[in-house]
């Protein structure tokens, strides 16, 4: 019974971590679809000629290796090179410029026209590169002819060039990772800002010391460089810089980076010792590979950046490989915010992967065009976003969580410092905060109280009436010292006895004044049935010898003098 109802939560769990994020996609789609065809960016002039494009392969010493290819067989093997034939149309499709844009990763490029170079990029030698938006202008005399695009690999890299080659007008050309993906990548826009404020927000908070955990930093940047990273590869953040370099630069270092807080990040949430180590060491690895990566990047060194990626790719695998291990022992534990994100990541991964295949697919000849639709769907995009918003998502519930403890901490402190019967401070918080005065000043005074006649009206009246008593009385203490500006702490010291604490022994004489007028005020209403009247006795930490007392000492000697006055009191009503 126990087992079968640990799985129905476990179910539940899963259900509300999928349905979530999934709700929370949907309505931010549809806000930014409409903000889309507002904004005019639904309707992007631009010309597709990629399907009429052929390439052909080169080895090192020029040789044909094949040809005739469409843009999803390009694959290009280390020290060859591929050279792309574009045909124009004749009339130049928009007024003004026009370009042609396409993008490439690592690789020196050039485009010519009639034996003329129209543009060359080139990369410094050791220096990787991401996702590149480039344009080329064409002339007018290029109209009716043929561009040859020629694309070297570099640094012993295999590279596969599944990118779209459009005519579109100059002025419009930074709006080219808009025409298929807008969409995407303004969530991913939006993901990233809010990231970048969240992370900026938790590091203030822990640099002012404020008792909260620091994994929601890690989380936040996490989120940010792998956001950073998407925008990058869809060349994005040209969209805002118009520098390629840029887009390129940033893509890279966030994805060397993103795995270090991520692995921190899953240091502090998971409750296995061994998988905790096994995030550490990763985390070690990828900083030391981020590091020699940089390193690289900004000198020129012997050995090439490809040895770097390929012990990224080595480690990326491990952590899987780990993540998949992890997922298999938490299979069948109560949920937990840990679960939850692998749980995220296992649909997520799903999800994503199977833009591999669609990738291979969609593109041959004789695919349907339904099916070709559905294997153009954007697959990446939704199991990255899906991963962001599982791990935000379970960051908040673990908040809340967090929250749900702290208030019931409170009210259990509530319980265990004030008196239930009269709501002041008890015993226990009286002695806590008077241990938390460092230094009592010489005037502190003591007021020490006792209620006449308790017993009494409990066994005439009953424990209710007795409960009235003591309320009343508490009532009374705390209007008249409300009304003392120096009342230090008050509070139900046990049975019928009260203290109440002043800086000064004025401020107690004027206080027992206006108990006793807070006292008069109830027995001439005529609301209870039994009159009020208390018992008092004062000490100051300093004697009249000027012996110092300690707090204790003060308390007993105001004790001692409140037995005093009651004794008095008794000797008058039996006269």
């Amino acid at each position: 019974m126990e087992r079968e109802k640990r799985r129905t939560e476990q179910r539940q769990q899963i259900r509300r971590s999928a349905a979530a994020p999934a709700l929370a996609l949907a309505l931010m789609v549809v806000v930014l679809m409409i903000l889309l065809e507002a904004l005019g960016l639904d309707d992007i002039p631009y010309v597709n000629v990629t399907s009429q494009v052929r390439g052909s392969i080169y080895d090192a010493e020029g040789n044909l290796l094949e040809e005739d290819l469409s843009p999803i067989s390009w694959v290009v093997q280390e020290n060859e090179s591929l050279v792309v034939t574009v045909p124009l149309p004749e009339k130049a499709p928009f007024p003004h410029s026009n370009a042609l844009v396409f993008s490439a990763y690592n690789a020196d490029l050039t485009v010519l026209c009639g034996g003329r170079e129209l543009l060359r990029e080139a990369l410094p030698p050791h220096r990787l590169s991401g996702n590149r938006l480039l344009r080329c202008d064409i002339p007018d005399y290029a109209w009716g002819g043929n561009l040859i695009v020629k694309i070297a690999t570099r640094e012993r890299l295999t590279t596969s060039y599944d990118t779209l080659l459009f005519l579109m007008p100059s002025e419009d050309v930074r709006l080219y990772p808009l025409i298929y993906d807008a969409v995407p990548i303004l969530l991913f826009m939006a993901i990233a800002v809010l990231s970048m404020l969240m992370f900026l927000y938790t590091l203030l908070l822990r640099l002012l010391q404020r008792k909260r955990e620091g994994e929601g930093i890690y989380l936040f940047l996490f989120c940010f460089l792998l956001s950073l990273w998407y925008l990058g590869c869809r060349l994005a953040l040209y969209v805002v810089s118009m520098n390629d370099a840029f887009n390129a630069t940033a893509e890279y270092y966030a994805v060397y980076l993103a795995p270090i807080p991520a692995m921190v990040y899953f240091c502090k949430v998971t409750a296995s010792r061994r998988f905790r180590l096994f995030c550490r060491i990763l985390a070690i690895a990828f900083s030391v590979n981020a590091a020699a990566m940089f390193a690289v990047s900004l000198s020129p060194a012997p050995w090439t950046m490809s040895d770097l990626i390929f012990t990224v790719r080595t480690l990326l695998g491990i952590m899987l490989a780990g993540f998949i291990v992890r997922a298999v022992q938490v299979r069948h534990l109560a949920p937990s915010p840990e679960k939850t994100i692998l749980t995220g990541l296992a649909v997520s991964a799903a999800i994503t992967l199977i833009e591999i295949p669609a990738i291979a697919i969609r593109n041959r000849t004789g695919v349907p065009e339904i099916f070709r639709k559905v294997l153009n769907f954007d697959y990446a995009s939704v199991g990255i976003l899906l991963f962001i918003s599982v791990l935000l998502i379970s960051y908040v519930n673990r908040l809340q969580e967090d929250l749900a403890f702290r208030i019931h901490e409170r009210e259990l402190e509530h319980f265990a410092f004030e008196d239930p019967l009269t709501g002041i401070p008890n015993r226990q918080s009286l002695i806590r905060q008077l241990k938390e005065i460092e230094e009592p000043p010489l005037d502190l005074t003591v007021v020490f109280l006792d209620v006449d006649g308790l017993k009494k009206t409990n066994d005439s009246q009953g424990h209710e009436a007795g409960d009235l008593l003591l309320t009343t009385v508490a009532d009374c203490i705390g209007r008249a010292a409300g009304k003392i500006e120096s009342a230090h702490l008050f509070g139900r010291w046990g049975g019928d006895e009260f203290l109440v604490f002043f800086e000064d022994g004025d401020a107690a004489g004027s206080f027992m004044a206006r108990l006793q007028e807070e006292i008069n005020a109830v027995n001439a209403s005529g609301k209870i049935p039994f009159a009020v009247s208390v018992s008092a006795g004062l000490q100051s930490m300093q004697g009249e010898d000027g012996t110092r007392y300690s707090i204790e000492e003060m308390i007993r000697r105001a004790d001692a003098r409140m037995y005093e006055v009651k004794r008095e009191h008794h000797r008058q009503r039996e006269t």
